[in-house]
């Protein structure tokens, strides 16, 4: 059996040529047969590899794992790094602090090691979960896109270029060429969300769902999230203007209650803070509502803060005078 990069990985690796990528292994079967494949691709186009172990220290065990994966990896002749996480621990919201915590350490040492590429081994079964649970958070259009194939978080270029096959095709692929992978024990606790939303997938699969039908379903959000870019890039271009002060103004007459206004909000947001704010979409419809009526003097939100003035939005970090005093 042999794998093949997603269209927009491959294009942009043709493009990019990087020297010296990294990827994130767990040791599960996923980010083994991503490494195994990475391996083979690199050593044709000459690019250095390393695979990055995140020992997260929640289990005792977890260090003796770390250097089991280390095993497989020498193996199958991957150069590794073990980056461990130290200090006190989370006791809630525990899967999702150890993932920023893990996406923090790689971070780190990608820009240590002037790394700018960074592979992940996220399959068609594990976007179908992540549209499940943002669809539960009642989340909009744009966000049931899921996981993108490339992206960008900061300097770093995360790819995914297995996001179109199914679990059983990389575990497939892995078993053709004798490697071995290792299970996590939290994959089987029903207390995590991911786990019990795993769990209704396979409900659904076994009542008619397939993957052709759900490669359909993630084609036609991802283009839908691609014309909200679109859309949502040209309403900023007409309705957001800068001022000397470096203030962002906001006409109100461009607002809807539209996911095109929703993600320009969101434009705005990140603009004026410098980061992305996971925002729900109702708190963005009650943003909505309250800068059209144009009844109100300040209104905070995401950091911001949502000033009136003159039939005009103006728009400032909430912080705005610590932000000016930390750039002197």
């Amino acid at each position: 059996m042999s794998l093949s990069f997603c269209v927009p990985v491959a294009d942009y690796l043709a493009a990019a040529k990087p020297f010296h990528v990294a990827v994130a292994v767990s040791g599960g079967s996923d980010s083994l047969a991503l490494a195994h494949f990475l391996k083979c691709w690199s050593d044709r186009e000459s690019v250095s590899l390393t695979a990055l172990i995140v020992d997260h220290q929640l289990r005792p065990e977890s260090s003796e794992e770390a250097r089991h994966v280390r095993g497989l990896l020498n193996t199958i002749g991957i150069h590794s790094e073990i980056l461990v996480w130290e200090g006190e621990k989370p006791r809630t919201a525990v899967q999702e602090k150890a993932r920023d915590m893990r996406y923090a350490l790689i971070k780190q040492w990608c820009i240590a090691h002037h790394v700018q590429h960074l592979f992940l081994g996220h399959h068609l079964d594990d976007q179908f979960e992540t549209f499940l649970m943002r669809l539960s958070r009642g989340q909009g259009p744009y966000s049931l896109s899921a996981m993108q194939q490339v992206s960008q978080r900061g300097s770093l270029t995360i790819l995914r270029p297995f996001l179109h096959y199914p679990k059983k095709v990389l575990r497939d692929y892995l078993q053709e060429f004798n490697v071995t992978w290792v299970e996590d024990p939290s994959n089987g606790s029903l207390k995590f969300e991911r786990v019990r939303t795993r769990a209704l997938c396979c409900d659904l699969y076994s009542k008619g769902l397939d993957h052709a039908m759900l490669s359909e379903l993630m084609a036609t959000l991802t283009a839908v999230r691609d014309l909200v870019d679109l859309k949502s890039k040209q309403m900023f271009q007409a309705c957001v203007s800068f001022s000397k002060e470096r203030e962002v103004h906001l006409d109100p007459q461009y607002l809807r209650h539209d996911e095109v206004t929703l993600r320009c909000l969101r434009m705005i947001i990140y603009t004026v803070r410098g980061k992305d704010v996971d925002l729900k979409t109702e708190k963005l419809h009650n943003l909505l509502d309250i800068l059209k009526d144009g009844k109100f003097k300040n209104v905070t939100m995401g950091g911001c803060l949502f000033r009136y003035s003159k039939g005009k939005v103006i728009v400032l970090n909430e912080n705005r005078k610590q932000v000016i005093l930390n750039e002197k």
